[in-house]
């Protein structure tokens, strides 16, 4: 469904001319929300274009390999808007702190450990 909804924002001539078209197949969804399944769809299909185009240099074949992965929520930094104020002696960062366990609606491993068994 995400799909087709996605095909007829991109094709249409705007998102209102989508939401009509799924009006009149019977899906009933607001402007707004054809336009956020639209740019999440395509966030998805970037990610996976990324992915596909990715070069490793070195190969795993005939080695013992242990893969990790964990999961979660992690912090991410963001400047904070506004102008830089004067740092006193203990400066506080300008930073936003944010908890995040997905980007743009993708969820994904946070951090991926490849290492080589030493056996």
């Amino acid at each position: 469904m995400a799909a087709e909804i996605s095909l007829l924002a991109a094709m249409l001539g705007s998102l209102d001319e989508a939401q009509d078209v799924l009006a009149h197949r019977g899906v009933q969804l607001d402007t707004k929300t054809v336009r956020l399944i639209a740019y999440r769809y395509a966030a998805r299909a970037r990610l996976a274009q990324q992915i596909e185009a990715t070069e490793f240099d070195e190969s795993v074949a005939g080695r013992r390999v242990v893969m990790s992965s964990a999961g979660g929520r992690m912090r991410l930094r963001e400047p904070k808007r506004g102008p830089k104020t004067p740092k006193p002696e203990f400066a506080v960062h300008r930073h936003l702190q944010t908890w995040n366990s997905c980007i743009d609606g993708v969820s994904f491993p946070k951090r991926l450990t490849i290492h080589r068994h030493m056996n």
